[in-house]
């Protein structure tokens, strides 16, 4: 398997075009051609910008009704191809089988969510009569939509995460120009083809595999009105700096951190951390990458810890018990199998695990004794590594993890109240998931982080919010 080489267009002004560059999108686990797309040229590119111009005003006339429709259409058309979605997802992306069909069950309650949120958010009524002079006066305030949203997308949610951009842009009625990771775009152009039979006007959304410097430009023009960008810190606060005036919403990386206090149950939190740090190779901004155990139950939980790593299930994606596939593509490979060498070298132990294996797969790595001066410390590794730490109790491990510079979730695993209040109070980060791992995330909730981890919020409503303005009328 696979062997699909199907060749796909790009959507600009209303039709599936042609580009000008050949894109060849591989199998990560075969580095086999399994698509082939087009990036757009630098005129397809000004294209899209003046159609977005010229017909944004269109999306202003959208009913309610309508987007509501619409949203409708999109979860019974997504419903009815889960399965091609989901090898879709699983070959261009590398990701497990299982896993790829749970992005798309997620994917159709985003947009059950923005459905629901047509329906469900309306604006509010104010007295205004607080003070002499303002007899008489109430207010009203509702939400409009910001204009066009360019949204730029990673590969390794190259559903779910294009999801949570493009379903609160159609029920905000703001236009969409979509700028899909390019080694991940087929799932992209998929999802389009899905919106537009739908019955999403063509004319407001565009979506543009392109080399970087053209996402640049549409970056710098003035024509998009909120940026929506999720990726690495580093391109992420670049993009920032050449926005211009535009609204900005980042979703950027982060090193997320697990404390096990010692009262914790130890089998579960092995079991939900080994899943946490190395499906899908870790590859997940959220995945597990620090571990910080209680003295107490250090050695019981590195233990059960490296018992339930070994079991993870690595090879095949498309085999259904596989957790653990490959890396994206052949650089991130190795770059991983060298910061676990410097890691090495500077004086970490391998616990188990960070081997080469076959087809772009790195056996899940433990790490042990890493300092602040290896790079699997001080960077997101996006890899199936996880390094193990022990601290005296809840404060000093609430005091490393906020020595990172990332801060965008974390867990802990503890059954008092108190300890688990002072974490949630003191750990600076987006979000705190107790007795779970901080890969968890539901797609309702508001998902965002702090420092280099970005900042703005998603999840379907908090995403809407975004992407619309308040005006207020007075009478």
């Amino acid at each position: 398997m696979p062997m699909f080489y199907k060749y796909f267009k790009i959507f600009i002004d209303s039709q599936w075009v042609e580009g000008t560059e050949p894109l060849e999108v591989l199998y990560p686990y075969t580095g086999e051609t399994i698509f082939t797309t087009t990036h757009a040229s630098e005129n397809q590119i000004k294209k899209v910008l003046k159609n977005h111009k010229e017909n944004e005003h269109y999306a202003y006339e959208l009913t309610t009704f309508t987007k509501r429709d619409i949203l409708e259409k999109i979860v019974s058309l997504l419903k009815a191809k889960e399965e091609d979605l989901t090898l879709t997802i699983a070959v261009e992306a590398g990701k497990p089988l299982t896993l790829a069909r749970a992005e798309v069950q997620r994917a159709i309650l985003t947009f059950k969510l923005a459905c629901d949120l047509t329906i469900n958010y309306h604006g509010e009524g104010m007295n205004l009569d607080l003070m002499r002079g303002l007899e008489g006066k109430m207010g009203w305030v509702n939400r409009f939509a910001i204009g066009t949203v360019l949204a730029i997308t990673p590969f390794n949610f190259p559903l779910n995460l294009v999801a949570h951009k493009v379903a609160p842009a159609i029920a905000a009625g703001c236009p969409i120009i979509l700028k899909p990771s390019s080694k991940t775009p087929i799932t992209a152009l998929k999802l389009t083809e899905i919106i537009l039979e739908a019955g999403f006007p063509p004319e407001l959304i565009s979506v543009v595999p392109c080399e970087n410097p053209l996402a640049q430009k549409m970056v710098e023009s003035d024509i998009p009105k909120l940026l929506t960008f999720t990726g690495s810190a580093e391109v992420g606060w670049n993009l920032k700096k050449i926005s211009g005036k535009k609204k900005i919403l980042l979703e950027l990386g982060g090193d997320a951190a697990v404390y096990i206090h010692k009262d914790a149950n130890l089998e579960l939190a092995a079991k939900k951390c080994a899943f946490g740090a190395f499906a899908y190779a870790g590859q997940v901004c959220i995945s597990v990458q620090r571990i910080y155990i209680h003295q107490n139950v250090y050695l019981p939980f590195l233990e059960q810890f490296t018992y339930e790593t070994e079991k993870i299930k690595i090879g095949d994606v498309l085999d259904e018990k596989t957790v653990c596939g490959p890396i994206i593509d052949e650089q991130n490979y190795k770059r991983i199998l060298k910061w676990i060498a410097e890691a090495e070298k500077k004086g970490a132990t391998k616990v188990t695990g960070g081997e080469e294996k076959r087809n772009n797969i790195i056996s899940p790595c433990i790490l042990e004794n890493v300092n602040e001066k290896m790079t699997v410390a001080k960077e997101e590794a996006f890899a199936p590594i996880a390094n193990v730490y022990c601290v005296e109790d809840e404060n000093e491990a609430i005091k490393k993890i906020n020595q990172s510079k990332y801060g965008l979730q974390s867990a802990i695993f503890c059954n008092q109240l108190e300890v688990i209040k002072n974490f949630y109070q003191k750990v600076q980060v987006g979000g705190v998931i107790v007795n779970d791992t901080p890969s968890l995330r539901v797609d309702n909730m508001p998902y965002g982080g702090v420092k280099d981890s970005g900042f703005g919020r998603e999840g379907v409503k908090y995403a809407y919010e975004e992407m619309t303005e308040m005006k207020s009328m007075i009478w």
